[in-house]
């Protein structure tokens, strides 16, 4: 009986030690969270599983995208493996996974979408396959750990802000297929020192590498047509840029803040002179050095051809000393002399197509700043208008200080705003009865006038015409 009681007993301790090893292992197990991803169907065509930090994605076709929460919100993930048959990336899949430190796609993948890794800061390095035809908008912006990333060869097109605020990411060669780069997509890359963009691609979007600061050079390549607005602002950093013949606009502010910048090199004059650039949209607002095929630009030539000189072309290039413009140009857009301090001359062969010329403001005449005016390289200060002439456009001799006197013929009918403001020399002018208007301040500022008879046949005198002509004491 005393041996039963003590089998007995023995059998009850037995157990409690199984219940209490039993209870260790299920306490210490990986607790292992699964469930659906897909977005066929009812979403079972991907499935998921958590072991041990590790995400798994598998099964075949499109993953779902989530604006708000993943099925993985609070759960610490610092690997993620996608199998072989996920054909994309969701919508914010991993967004703000911190601790995500490796990621693993198959080639069945060929978009990854938009902000799929968003501030997953813990990435370094993440290997695109060659499957892939889309970067979606900010997929890797804020991955500020992110110091490489290779794009493949089948990606056309990276999104807006795709890698906006990866502060640590140095280099950045696109591929041949590219054709567009969105708007912010290198955004305030600090530390990007280099980045290639291949002859694929036609147009850089707006404020796409805005902050670059670690930029030194930047190349466009030959098939660019457009450069977005702010496009290189604040690229501090930066000392060269070279265009290609193909650009046609700039948008605003493309190059503001770039102020170290030494020298633009261009391959073609008129191509140049073809763009319309607003202000502080030219780089030669800070570099003042303009490079024809590197040799630096101090005696302008303007090419036989063009017709019109864009807003601001020459804006700031203080080495002009000279421009030539041939008879084919018949308009020069506003502020295309700005700045051009250093100009002492402007060439032309026929004083016919100078009276043809429509000046959109007072810097658009190279004569603001070169007060000499030759024609066929001889100095012309006593002015005989030729009788083609019918009308004198504003800003035509605009603080031309070298003009002594001018002969108007009778073909002309009009006198432009500003046309003769500023000649501080002139002396004697002759208005023919033909003219039926003068504009406003025509003749500002021509303090050598002592003079002026106006027939009868003007019936309009714009505003301040004749103000600050202190020694004009006739006018008849």
């Amino acid at each position: 009986m005393k041996n039963v009681k003590t089998l007995k007993w023995l059998l009850t301790f037995a157990c409690l030690l199984a219940a209490v090893w039993a209870f260790t292992l299920v306490a210490n197990a990986e607790i292992v969270a699964s469930g659906y991803c897909g977005a066929e169907g009812d979403g079972s065509n991907l499935t998921w599983t958590l072991d041990s930090g590790t995400l798994t994605i598998s099964g075949k076709g499109k993953m779902n995208g989530y604006t708000s929460y993943t099925p993985w919100p609070d759960l610490n993930i610092t690997d993620v493996i996608i199998e072989e048959g996920v054909t994309n990336i969701g919508f914010g899949a991993f967004s703000g996974h911190t601790e995500l430190t490796s990621i693993t796609i198959p080639d069945s993948v060929t978009i990854i979408g938009d902000q799929a890794f968003f501030n997953c800061t813990g990435l370094t390095s993440i290997s695109i396959p060659d499957s892939v035809t889309s970067i979606g908008n900010r997929t890797f912006s804020r991955c500020t750990g992110l110091t490489s990333i290779s794009i493949p060869d089948k990606v056309t097109s990276i999104g807006a802000s795709a890698f906006s605020d990866c502060t640590r990411l140095t280099s950045m060669s696109l591929p041949n297929s590219m054709i567009s780069i969105g708007n912010y997509a290198f955004n305030n890359c600090t530390k990007l020192t280099s980045v290639t963009i291949p002859d694929s691609v036609t147009s850089i979007g707006d404020y796409t590498f805005t902050g670059c600061t670690g930029l030194t050079a930047v190349i466009i390549p030959d098939n660019v047509t457009h450069i977005g607005k702010c496009a290189f602002s604040d690229c501090t950093g930066l000392t060269s840029v070279t265009f290609p013949d193909s650009v046609t606009s700039v948008g605003d502010n493309a190059f503001d803040g770039c102020t170290e910048l030494k020298r633009v090199n261009i391959s073609n004059l008129y191509a140049w002179c073809k763009i319309s650039f607003g202000f502080k949209t030219n780089p030669l607002y800070y570099a003042k050095h303009l490079y024809l095929n590197d040799s630096e630009v101090t005696n302008l030539v303007i090419p036989d051809g063009v017709t019109n000189i864009g807003s601001y072309a020459f804006f700031g290039c203080t080495e002009l000393t000279s421009v030539t413009i041939p008879d084919s140009v018949t308009s020069i857009g506003d502020g295309a002399f700005d700045g051009c301090t250093g100009l002492t001359k402007v060439n032309i062969g026929s004083l016919a197509a100078w009276f043809n010329i429509s000046f959109d403001s007072a810097t658009s005449n190279p004569l603001y700043y070169a007060e000499h005016l030759y024609l066929n390289d001889n100095e012309v200060a006593d002015f005989v208008i030729p009788d083609s002439v019918t009308s004198i456009e504003s800003y035509a001799f605009c603080d031309c200080t070298w003009l002594k006197s001018v002969i108007i013929p009778d073909s002309v009918t009009s006198i432009g705003s500003d046309a003769f403001s500023g000649c501080v020399n002139l002396e004697n002018v002759n208005i023919p009865d033909s003219v039926t208007s003068i504009g406003e301040h025509a003749f500002s500022g021509c303090s050598g006038l002592t003079e002026m008879i106006i027939p009868d046949s003007v019936t309009e005198i714009g505003y301040g015409a004749f103000e600050r002509c202190e020694n004009l004491v006739s006018i008849t």
